[in-house]
C-alpha cells in the first residue's frame, strides 16, 4: 500500500504545479489580466483548502472521493472556456486537497515512529512531480503564441485517467483499515466544543509559520512561469526556471529525508530554510535575467523545501487533525492571490514578488524564535 500512496501522491505534485506551469497560457488563451489571474490560482489552492477540510471518516474512502473528483476537475479544465474555467479549476483543486490530505494523514498514523522522515519523504516524491510537470506540460510550446496547444490538454487528460484508477485502488486497498477513520478537523462534534479544537492547542507562530511556508511556495511556484515569460525569456528558460525552483525543492527535501537529518535541530533547520529562500526571492526581483532567474529559483526552491514538511510533522506529532492543511491551504490561496492583485494594482510582477520575499523575511524572525519541543501525540479521534 505504501507504494501505491507514493506513487499517488507524486502525481498530486504534477496536479499541483500544474495551473502555475499553465498560468501563462491561460491568461493569454483566456484574455485575463494579472489580478484575474492571481484569483485564477486563488480558486484554486483555496479549492484545496476546501478538500482539506472535507477530509474525514476512513481515509481510504476519502482518498478515493479526493482522486475521482481530481479525474472530474482535469476534464473539465481541459474543456472548459473563461467562463467555465474558474468552476473546473475550483473542482480539479478540491480533489487535489482532499487527495493530499488523506494520504499524508494515513501515512502520518501507520508510520508514526519515523512521522518526521516519513513526512519528508512524502513531500519529496510530492517534488518529484512538482518539478516534472513544467516541462510535461509546456515542453516543446511556443509561449508568446495565443494558441493552447494539445500538450496541456492531454496531460490534464492523462492526469484524469491517473486518477479514476487511483481511485478504485484507494477503495479495493482500504476495505479493511479500518484504524484508518479520523473525524474531520472542525466539523466533528469533539473539536467544536469550547477548548477542545486541537488547533487552539498550537502555538500561534508555528500556524503562521505553516501559513507562510505553503503561501511562499505556491506564490512563487504559481507566478514564475509567467514572471519568466514576461521579461521575454525564451519558452526553455521559461520551463527551465520553473523546473529550477522545483528541482531545488526535490533536492532539500531529498537530503531531509534522509534519517540521519533528524539529528539536524528544528530550530536551525527552520530559520537557515527561510533566509535561504528570502535571498533567492531578493535576486529574482533585484537581478533579473536568463541566469540568475534559474538560480533565484533554485534557491528559493531549495530554501523552501523543507519547511512544510517539517512543520507539518511538528504538529502531527502533538495533535493528528487536518485542521492543519485547512492553515497551509488559506497562506497557499492567499499569497499568490496578493500577488497577482498587487502586480495588477502596480502593472509590475516583478515588485508583486515582494509580497513572498517580506513573508519570508518574517518567517525568519518567527522561526528564530519559534519553541519546538517535543510533546505527546494526541489523537483527535
Amino acid at each position: 500500500m505504501k507504494l501505491g500512496l507514493y506513487l499517488g501522491f507524486a502525481a498530486t505534485g504534477v496536479g499541483v504545479a500544474l495551473p502555475g506551469s499553465l498560468l501563462p497560457l491561460l491568461l493569454r488563451r483566456w484574455s485575463l489580466g494579472d489580478a484575474r489571474g492571481g484569483l485564477l490560482l486563488f480558486c484554486f489552492f483555496i479549492a484545496t483548502t476546501a478538500g482539506a477540510l472535507a477530509s474525514r471518516g476512513r481515509m481510504g474512502h476519502s482518498l478515493a472521493r479526493g482522486a475521482l473528483l481530481t479525474a472530474v476537475g482535469a476534464i473539465s479544465l481541459a474543456l472548459a472556456t473563461v467562463g467555465w474555467g474558474f468552476a473546473a479549476i475550483a473542482v480539479y483543486g478540491f480533489g487535489l486537497g482532499m487527495a493530499m490530505t488523506s494520504t499524508s494523514l494515513l501515512v502520518s498514523r501507520r508510520f508514526a515512529a519515523h512521522r518526521r522522515v516519513e513526512m519528508m519523504r512524502l513531500n519529496l516524491l510530492w517534488a518529484a512531480g512538482a518539478c516534472a510537470c513544467p516541462w510535461l506540460a509546456l515542453g516543446g510550446q511556443a509561449l508568446h503564441r495565443g494558441s493552447h496547444s494539445a500538450r496541456p490538454v492531454n496531460l490534464l487528460f492523462g492526469l484524469a485517467a491517473f486518477f479514476a484508477l487511483f481511485a478504485v485502488w484507494a477503495v479495493l486497498v482500504s476495505r479493511d483499515a479500518r484504524a484508518d477513520a479520523f473525524p474531520s478537523a472542525l466539523l466533528s462534534s469533539e473539536s467544536t466544543r469550547p477548548g477542545r479544537w486541537p488547533l487552539l492547542k498550537v502555538p500561534l507562530a508555528l500556524l503562521i509559520l505553516v501559513f507562510c511556508a505553503t503561501g511562499i511556495e505556491n506564490a512563487t511556484g504559481g507566478w514564475l512561469a509567467a514572471y519568466a515569460q514576461r521579461l521575454g525569456e525564451t519558452a526553455d528558460i521559461t520551463i527551465g526556471a520553473a523546473t529550477a525552483f522545483w528541482a531545488g525543492l526535490l533536492t532539500s527535501r531529498l537530503v531531509y529525508s534522509l534519517r540521519i537529518s533528524e539529528r539536524v535541530a528544528e530550530r536551525i533547520v527552520l530559520p537557515a530554510s527561510a533566509a535561504l529562500a528570502a535571498a533567492g526571492l531578493t535576486m529574482l526581483v533585484g537581478w533579473p535575467g536568463s541566469a540568475s532567474n534559474v538560480m533565484a529559483a533554485a534557491m528559493v526552491g531549495f530554501g523552501v523545501g523543507p519547511i512544510y514538511p517539517l512543520l507539518l510533522a511538528i504538529v502531527l506529532r502533538q495533535h493528528e487533525t487536518p485542521g492543519i492543511f485547512v492553515v497551509a491551504g488559506f497562506g497557499a490561496s492567499a499569497l499568490p492571490l496578493a500577488t497577482g492583485a498587487l502586480s495588477g494594482w502596480i502593472h509590475s510582477l516583478s515588485a508583486a514578488l515582494c509580497v513572498p520575499l517580506a513573508v519570508a523575511a518574517m518567517m525568519i524572525v518567527l522561526s528564530l524564535h519559534l519553541n519546538t519541543r517535543r510533546a505527546p501525540v494526541s489523537s483527535t479521534t
